[in-house]
């Protein structure tokens, strides 16, 4: 925030943004926190009156309203690659576009990559990640077909991901390597009541943090009440042995 705070302007000059982010709940993983959490039968639990979020809430509307350190103007090709944001937090993916986009002349700046920073309720710097990956539902009319598909799909993307990684500095990866150690996945249970992206953006323009939360709390149980009804738990398939084979 310091930083961020030191590196924004907007005067006769123009504008910049100390950090332009596109992922609001970057800051609830940076805190080692998240809007919803799993209960010990695997069923989503809503997190919305932990004290660790509410900070965190407090870290996106300083960032957005208060202070106006952060900033985004649609992607980051209109604000970090132009020099109208001084830091980028994104996603590891990220660093192939822009050596992609030096390529091009797109843009033509140094840069250095960093973890994000670690909130004070995250002391083992838990890294906020993200995942997706692909499934096949109970009763699939076609499941040896879909498997293969999935296989293909899953192997074009690494063969992909190892393509772009090539050019990325040694320095960067081991970065990567790190981080990869001591992951802290967003938005995957938080995806059940949408990234929480509507209270977030509600706190961004100014509304208190305890308003948003008692407005959303309602809204957001009944998401989950949904999103817990459509699967039968009792009935879920164990993941615990790969069935690739």
């Amino acid at each position: 925030m310091r930083i961020a705070k030191e590196l924004t302007y907007n005067n006769n000059s123009g504008q910049r943004w100390g950090l332009a982010c596109n992922y609001p709940y970057i800051f609830f993983g940076a805190n080692a926190t998240s809007m919803v959490k799993l209960d010990d039968n695997y069923k989503y639990k809503l997190n919305i009156t932990d004290t660790n979020l509410a900070y965190s809430l407090g870290i996106i509307q300083d960032a957005w309203h208060t202070s106006k350190w952060q900033g985004w103007n649609g992607d980051p090709w209109s604000t970090f690659y132009t020099g109208s944001a001084a830091m980028l937090a994104d996603y590891q993916w990220v660093e192939a576009n822009i050596l992609q986009a030096q390529e091009y002349g797109m843009c033509d700046f140094e840069y250095g990559v960093v973890p994000m920073a670690s909130g004070p309720n995250n002391p083992d710097n838990l890294a906020p990640m993200t995942a997706f990956g692909y499934a096949m539902g109970n009763g699939s009319d076609t499941p040896y077909h879909s498997g293969l598909l999935i296989d293909a799909m899953i192997n074009a993307e690494a063969a992909n991901n190892a393509k772009l990684s090539e050019k990325v500095p040694e320095e960067h990866k081991n970065i990567y390597a790190e981080l990869a150690e001591r992951p802290f996945c967003i938005n995957s249970y938080d995806s059940a009541v949408g990234g929480a992206f509507e209270i977030c953006q509600e706190i961004g323009l100014g509304q208190s943090i305890a308003q948003a939360i008692a407005e959303y709390t309602p809204i957001y149980q009944q998401k989950v009440e949904k999103a817990n009804s459509a699967i039968n738990f009792s009935e879920v398939t164990d993941t615990t042995t790969s069935t690739t084979e």
